[in-house]
């Protein structure tokens, strides 16, 4: 947290003001960071720590010890509830962010404590929208760049079908607490 103030009042000293769809533009910014390096580093170790090799014996391993499987998973959740959390401290969002916010807060707790086994496709599904949210976000500060545009409309379908593909994993998973259209 102390490092996305320090940013922000960075950014807000160096980089022009205002705000598109309701997000300030230095929140934008900011972002870009950890939605480019700091959740995809932390999947990265995740999925290979403690000898995991790849996310089908990550998955398993989750399975047993929930999200306390490794260091780099517990540090990816609180990194992305506190990257969720920020908006409603520091940003006067309107209904729909605030909604989607309370939504994405509902589903990380949902993905860690009541189906933990699935917590690895959670990560990588949320980080997967997290780079597409990012396309999104360099478009936005970047309106007139066209390799810029075209990068968010590859990025933006690659980090939704990645999303999909976890989804039905994750909902093909056994949980009495789980309905799910594509299982």
């Amino acid at each position: 947290l102390a490092y996305i103030e320090c940013a922000r009042m960075l950014v807000m000293r160096w980089y022009p003001q205002g705000e598109i769809g309701g997000t300030p533009l230095w929140r934008m910014r900011v972002g870009l960071h950890s939605q480019l390096f700091v959740f995809p580093g932390l999947l990265l170790w995740a999925s290979r720590a403690d000898g995991a090799e790849g996310v089908r014996r990550w998955a398993d391993e989750c399975g047993l010890a929930g999200v306390r499987a490794g260091r780099a998973t517990w540090a990816w959740f609180w990194t992305f509830l506190f990257f969720m959390a920020l908006d409603f401290v520091r940003i006067e969002m309107n209904g729909m962010m605030r909604t989607h916010h309370t939504a994405c807060l509902a589903g990380h707790f949902y993905a860690a404590f009541v189906l933990p086994r699935g917590f690895p496709h959670y990560m990588l599904g949320a980080t997967a929208l997290e780079l597409g949210s990012a396309c999104c976000n360099l478009v936005w500060l970047n309106p007139t760049s066209v390799p810029i545009i075209g990068m968010y409309f590859v990025g933006m379908t690659a980090s939704n079908g990645a999303a999909l593909w976890c989804a039905r994993r994750w909902c093909a998973l056994p949980s009495r607490w789980l309905t799910c259209v594509f299982a």
